[in-house]
């Protein structure tokens, strides 16, 4: 019952938006049952950031917090979360850009 609630609680912190909180970060570290080295290397950044993120001394970013909310999402074996976490609307913080189009040149 207990897991169940755990679960539950994870999927609802990876359905959320913006940077992940600390605390969110850990749970969902802990959820997936993974260390701080390992979810660094499966990031790409050092082990010191992710001991920063949880402990408040550095803001988590908004790409690390998206990619670890599609992580935790597939974790947890939620085909359909994951995809909504994909599609969910770019956060602001992020640079705006126009896709690349192919298609044919006037001539």
């Amino acid at each position: 019952m207990l897991e169940a609630a755990e679960r539950a609680l994870g999927r609802l912190i990876v359905g959320g938006t913006g940077p992940l909180k600390p605390k969110e970060l850990r749970f969902l570290r802990g959820l997936m049952g993974l260390s701080q080295a390992e979810l660094s290397e499966r990031l790409g950044v050092h082990r010191v950031s992710v001991a920063r993120w949880e402990t408040e001394t550095a803001p988590v970013g908004a790409l690390e917090s998206f990619a670890l909310r599609t992580m935790a999402a597939w974790d947890l074996g939620d085909a359909e979360l994951a995809r909504t976490v994909a599609s969910a609307p770019r956060l602001a913080t992020e640079p705006s850009s126009e896709p690349y189009r192919l298609g044919t040149l006037a001539a």
